[in-house]
């Protein structure tokens, strides 16, 4: 029983697969809308990741970098403002342009702004 019980725990885990195209995901209207706001702000290495099908916690990271407080203050605002004019949404904010790192929780879709690397 131990052994079966082992051979299951090293057999690597079936791969999570997205619900179908992402055309199809309610959500993806807002990480573009996230992506476009942080766009026009010259944000830099943006990403918009379809986590749906691994968590329940949210369907999309996004992720993007400023080269300053002020420009990540900048795209935080952007973010925002996108969000709340196009879907009525207001998210959740953590962290500061001054720390570094701002978290925006739209819940469907979660922002994170990073201070570029020096």
């Amino acid at each position: 029983r131990r052994k079966a019980i082992q051979r299951n725990l090293d057999a690597p885990p079936e791969p999570k697969l997205p619900d179908g195209p992402p055309e199809d995901d309610p959500a993806t209207p807002l990480a573009l809308a996230a992506v476009r706001a942080g766009d026009d702000k010259k944000a830099q290495g943006i990403s918009a990741l379809r986590v749906g099908h691994l968590t329940s916690a949210t369907s999309y990271f996004v992720t993007m970098q400023g080269s300053s407080r002020a420009q990540i203050d900048a795209i935080v605002k952007s973010v925002e403002s996108e969000m709340s004019e196009r879907f009525g949404r207001v998210g959740s904010r953590q962290g500061k342009a001054g720390s570094g790192w701002v978290c925006l929780d739209f819940d469907e879709v979660v922002v994170h702004v990073f201070a570029q690397a020096e």
